[in-house]
């Protein structure tokens, strides 16, 4: 009983137990998560096999990077720039809401207005000198060493008979 008194007479106490009380019931209630304890559904399938897979290649100062010469977040932060571009090359997003907003315009008899507010809601594809520049220097940054030369490729990989065999290499960036 006099621990119930301790925890209530202090405000922060019963605020802090009030919030996780709050926090496990939701977990429970809503999903398999019992936050922070456990987490049930991280793994919840086998990946399914792909025909075939696409990977990045870096080539600084005519030398090809090896992940195995790199710690992973590393490794990842070389090449997250490269798969978030290739994403948004090939993303229509607020493509509905353009639409009803084209629609809304013209039912208001504001045509003329669409075409000027268009361009802040439409992703602008990079020239690719203009990422290529950024990139370099991006990298330069992350690998603490400048860059002469660079090269990037992408290269497509089948999986067939335990082994991997390449389909295609396509040079993306060179500068």
């Amino acid at each position: 009983m006099h621990f119930l008194k301790v925890i209530f007479s202090n405000k922060a106490l019963s605020l802090a137990l009030l919030l996780g009380s709050v926090q496990v019931v939701c977990d429970l209630a809503g999903s398999v998560t019992f936050f922070p304890i456990v987490h049930y559904g991280m793994y919840s399938q086998i990946e399914p096999r792909q025909k075939s897979y696409v990977t990045y290649e870096l080539e600084i100062n005519g030398q090809k990077l090896d992940a195995l010469d790199y710690r992973i977040h590393l490794w990842e932060a070389l090449f997250n720039p490269l798969r978030i571009r290739e994403k948004n090359r090939h993303c229509n997003d607020f493509e509905e809401d353009k639409n009803l907003m084209k629609k809304g315009f013209n039912s208001l008899n504001f045509n003329h207005l669409y075409p000027f507010l268009e361009p802040a809601i439409t992703n602008k594809i990079e020239k690719n000198s203009t990422f290529s520049h950024r990139y370099k220097i991006y990298l330069a940054h992350i690998l603490k060493e400048p860059i002469f030369s660079m090269k990037v490729y992408e290269s497509e990989y089948g999986y067939d008979y335990a082994r991997y065999f390449l389909i295609r290499k396509t040079l993306l960036v060179h500068e």
